[in-house]
């Protein structure tokens, strides 16, 4: 698996790190580009080795090769702690206008289809 962050998220990266150490040979690599608009851009990022370990991970998002969710999936698999790194991960606030007033919050689904994102809100 692979691993990335901007550079304000290093703090979470090296926690994930962590998390996942037995299965990465290097730290955490600090990567720096410019942007089409010439802003410096730094993001940190690790990656883990294959491993027999993943596979059950694999098998709950993977069907015949192809990201799915199951009807059940998140059901019965996504405790409190699980949606908490999903927010910290590909979360975030539904505005981010300062003068805004809407405290609603966000979690990405862009890789999924318009199915398992309905099986998801379910």
């Amino acid at each position: 698996m692979k691993f990335e962050w901007g550079d304000r998220q290093k703090p979470y990266v090296d926690h994930v790190f962590h998390l996942f150490d037995q299965w990465v040979l290097s730290k955490p690599h600090k990567k720096v580009r410019t942007s089409p608009r010439g802003n410096k851009i730094i993001t940190w990022g690790f990656q883990t080795i294959s491993h027999t370990s993943f596979n059950q991970l694999a098998e709950l998002f993977i069907t015949n090769n192809k990201k799915t969710i199951s009807n059940n999936l998140v059901k019965n698999n996504l405790t409190p702690i699980g949606l908490a790194y999903w927010f910290c991960d590909d979360g975030g606030k539904l505005d981010y206008n300062k003068n805004s007033k809407n405290k609603s919050i966000v979690l990405n689904t862009h890789s999924f289809t318009d199915l398992g994102v309905n099986i998801m809100a379910k």
